[in-house]
């Protein structure tokens, strides 16, 4: 079964190789739509969260073998 994304991208396909270009144009679909607005006002929303930016720190300092703490 094949079904088009809002970008026009197919998608279901086993088999099917996603170029960068054809990614970047699903992100830019995604981006313009209703649903790409909200998801992106719900990250801002969360990224002003000091509670959630520690969570990140924390998070990025493990991932990439860093402490986070500050002295």
């Amino acid at each position: 079964m094949t079904r088009r994304t809002s970008a026009g991208a197919k998608i279901g396909q086993e088999g099917d190789t996603v170029t960068a270009g054809s990614m970047s144009q699903r992100i830019k679909g995604l981006l313009n739509s209703p649903r790409g607005r909200d998801l992106m006002r719900m990250g801002r929303r969360q990224a002003a969260n000091p509670g959630t930016r520690q969570k990140l720190q924390q998070l990025m300092a493990r991932v990439t073998g860093r402490s986070s703490r500050r002295r």
